[in-house]
């Protein structure tokens, strides 16, 4: 069994609701603060997907600001009603979505290489 990734293996999450800190139990882990090995696999390549998404929408949003001739890329968060950074944050959600279907769909040995990848620390 593997650390919960979402509860740090604490068993239990804190969050901002309505302007007040709530804690309860993990959904992920249902509590135990432990993940079976699937689980934890699939959450790493979750990561790894997160990780490319952030990439991708901040080169997105690095394009969208340097053309001189563009409104900049706050505008689209702005139209859609959103702040810049609620804007991006949800941009980058989507993105992951998207790479994560791709990810399932590669080899074991790539996924496992990403996950490396994704986690080194050097």
């Amino acid at each position: 069994m593997a650390k919960c990734s979402r509860c740090q293996g604490q068993g239990e999450e804190t969050y901002d609701e309505d302007d007040r800190r709530v804690t309860d139990v993990c959904y992920h882990c249902a509590g135990s603060g432990q993940v079976d090995d699937d689980t934890d696999f699939h959450d790493r390549l979750e990561s790894v997907a997160s990780s490319i998404a952030y990439v991708m929408e901040s080169d997105y949003r690095r394009a969208v600001n340097s053309d001189p001739d563009g409104d900049g890329y706050d505008l689209g968060g702005y139209e859609n009603g959103m702040m810049p950074h609620d804007y991006f944050r949800c941009n980058v959600w989507d993105r992951t979505a998207d790479i994560a279907q791709e990810l399932v769909e590669l080899p074991r040995v790539d996924q496992e290489l990403l996950i490396a990848w994704n986690e080194y620390e050097g």
